[in-house]
């Protein structure tokens, strides 16, 4: 998974939550641990397919900021174009 696709799943996911349950914290916290889940998932339970050295670490080092990139601007949009938006409640 590239990191543009990791990228708008996460957003997607936030985005989603936000909108239809209103669940801030949820948004924020499921697409990052979906990829660490799914990464050590494939290191460590999955059958080895052989191949060079292993890059979980760089790929939770990259992708980890990346997914939670996505969730942030993923609950700022949804809460953007909420039709009940209001000011005083951010969140």
């Amino acid at each position: 998974m590239g990191l543009l696709g990791l990228f708008a799943v996460a957003f997607l996911v936030a985005f989603a939550l936000q909108w239809f349950k209103r669940w801030w914290w949820m948004s924020l916290s499921l697409p990052t641990v979906g990829f660490v889940a799914l990464i050590l998932l494939d290191e460590f339970v999955l059958p080895y397919r052989g191949g060079g050295a292993s890059v979980w670490p760089l790929a939770n080092l990259f992708g980890v900021p990346t997914a939670i990139a996505g969730s942030v601007l993923g609950l700022f949009f949804a809460w953007l174009l909420r039709p009940d938006r209001q000011v005083r409640d951010a969140l």
